[in-house]
């Protein structure tokens, strides 16, 4: 008898260990979702945090592209240096629904971080052939480490957990279309990558994973189809790099000649073995790591450069290794656009730059652990090591994100790593001044920052603010004329040295350098005002006043003030009908109409 046709079971022939065929029953996808509840609560204390000083104003508090929405705006313009309208969108959408309460742009974050723990595990699962514990490790890593917490506790970087989302969302994708060569699969991670680049332009490296993770499936870099379906993301990748190097230029990248080549390469070195340490000691944590002085190489930073070419030496030793070489890549590729070579923002490392890196090198160490020919109990001993260390880790992170708190808690920790750093230290006076009018524990604050950065613009001006509100005059004075020293193509410094002298009594030379600020900065109407009244006051000029009043009106006709003091050059010109008119148009908008002033405008013949 023959045997039935169907029942006979054919292994595949040349079939690897990394096919990642696998698929996912009720029992592996409940292990796979513990690293993800684990985070959850982890995270939970965000939920009650508010926003900061730290880019909330230009993301959310401030922008006005979000009230509406400014469609055109939110898809036309750049925001803080970055073009990223997807991730504009939904903090847009957040203000639809909440306004200014933190809590919904909380929410958001927490839930796209717990997806993409939940995400990296299946990449995890799948592309280790099945292996449960894998997907797990790796997925509690990501969700739980300290080093995350700037992606997702900080309100303007929703562009990281956005991105990250979709970035996953392309690579689980592209696995999946190498099993299985499907052009609607292959539109989809395309789809995907283009989310994830409207996002947050990083995912320009999304084309090199790929050819990693081809390298790691076993395919061949002599087959043509695999160069030939990259064309569209490199295509993209290099349009939304060019693009990012535009918008970049002018505020994000530091003074190109201000550190020489040979320090940007010790920063790129330094920061390659610093983010590695961190990955097991990621302590101190910190909103900001300053960069050193000119031409200095600080001590601390040696064992992290020693500590970067022994992963080189060690990869290079172990080359055959194909996990180890897969998470050493996905950590590099992905971490090389921010190893400072360009010496971009204030700080030489930032812990936000991990959220994505860590990932694929935690893969390759748990693939080495799994894959490891150690005993089984030495293999638990190792488990229990890391065991240990994720709950360390756990408590590090619950306390962590308790520091994005606020400005103050989260400048105050910043301060107390480093205590002279100018940002960290400009930044808590700017809360302390705006927010508790602290004025005395602010300018301790300005002070210092101005001690190390002493053309640090926003010190400057902040420091004779409060040397203003403290009626010290001559103090303020001399801030507004360093600022106008070190920024002379700035109109707002002249604004300040023009307001403080006329404080003083020298209204001739306070005109002159509000006329100054008006030339730098033709459009404000603040400058225009303030001249009108010196003009008014000081010198009786009243057709001078009024042209600078009907000039600020046209600026700007929703401030009433201007149209009170036009009122008064009216009167004085005997024209009652105008005087009146304007008298209306103040009161309509806000502003406290005096009755001598009413008085005085009706008395007009």
């Amino acid at each position: 008898m023959s045997p039935k046709k169907g029942h006979v079971k054919l292994k595949p022939k040349g079939k690897t260990a990394n096919t990642a065929t696998h698929s996912t029953g009720r029992k592996e996808m409940l292990w796979l979702m513990l690293p993800a509840f684990l985070t959850a609560i982890v995270f939970i204390p965000m939920l009650s945090n508010g926003f900061t000083n730290w880019d909330d104003q230009r993301y959310v508090t401030e922008n006005a592209m979000l009230i509406g929405p400014d469609w055109k705006a939110i898809f036309s313009s750049p925001v803080v240096s970055n073009y990223h309208p997807l991730t504009m969108l939904s903090l847009a959408l957040n203000y639809q629904v909440s306004a200014l309460d933190p809590f919904s742009y909380h929410m958001v974050n927490w839930i796209l971080h717990i997806l993409n723990t939940v995400l990296v595990a299946f990449l995890a699962f799948k592309l280790s052939s099945g292996n449960i514990w894998v997907g797990v490790l790796t997925a509690l890593f990501f969700g739980i480490h300290p080093m995350h917490v700037e992606s997702v506790a900080w309100i303007s970087e929703r562009k990281d957990v956005l991105y990250t989302f979709f970035f996953l969302l392309a690579l689980i994708g592209y696995n999946e279309y190498l099993g299985e060569r499907n052009w609607k699969k292959y539109l989809v991670v395309l789809l995907w990558f283009a989310a994830s680049l409207l996002s947050k332009p990083a995912a320009v490296t999304l084309p090199l994973i790929m050819l990693l993770l081809d390298w790691y499936r076993g395919r061949s870099f002599r087959d043509k189809a695999l160069w030939l379906e990259k064309i569209p993301f490199f295509t993209l990748a290099i349009l939304f790099g060019i693009l990012t190097l535009i918008y970049q230029a002018e505020e994000a990248i530091a003074n190109p000649e201000y550190y020489p080549l040979w320090q940007k390469l010790v920063f790129a070195v330094y920061g390659f073995g610093e983010y590695f340490r961190r990955l097991f000691w990621p302590f101190p944590l910190s909103t900001i790591h300053p960069f050193p002085d000119q031409g200095i190489i600080p001590s601390a930073y040696y064992p992290s450069i020693l500590m970067t070419f022994c992963v080189i030496g060690v990869t290079w030793y172990f080359r055959r290794n194909k996990d180890l070489l897969f998470g050493v890549a996905f950590y590099s590729i992905n971490l090389v656009l921010v190893l400072q070579v360009l010496a971009f923002g204030n700080s030489v490392i930032s812990e936000r730059y991990t959220y994505v890196p860590y990932s694929g090198l935690v893969f390759g160490l748990a693939m080495l652990w799994a894959k490891s020919n150690l005993p089984s109990t030495w293999k638990y001993v190792l488990l229990t090591l890391v065991a240990f260390t994720g709950l360390a880790f756990c408590l590090a992170t619950y306390r962590q994100v308790q520091v994005w708190h606020d400005s103050m808690t989260l400048w105050t920790k910043a301060i107390d790593v480093y205590p002279r750093s100018y940002v960290a230290r400009a930044n808590r006076g700017n809360y302390l001044i705006t927010d508790m009018k602290a004025y005395d524990e602010g300018l301790v604050d300005y002070n210092i920052a101005l001690e190390v950065m002493p053309d640090h613009i926003n010190s400057l001006e902040n420091r004779a603010i409060i040397f203003l509100h403290k009626e010290n005059y001559q103090a303020a004075l001399t801030d507004a004329e360093m600022f106008v020293k070190y920024h002379p193509d700035m109109p707002r410094g002249y604004f300040l040295k023009a307001f403080t002298l006329d404080r003083l009594g020298r209204a001739d030379e306070a005109i002159a350098e509000y006329t100054r600020s008006i030339a730098l900065d033709p459009k404000n109407a603040e400058p225009l005002a303030n001249r009108g009244i010196i003009f008014y006051n000081s010198k009786k000029d009243y057709l001078s006043a009024k042209a600078d009043f009907d000039a600020a009106i046209i600026l700007d006709p929703s401030k009433g003030e201007p149209f009170l003091n036009r009122a008064r050059c009216w009167i004085k010109s005997g024209n009652k009908a105008e005087a009146l008119k304007d008298l209306e148009t103040a009161r309509q908008l806000g502003t406290v109409v005096g009755e001598e002033v009413m008085q005085a405008a009706q008395a007009l013949p």
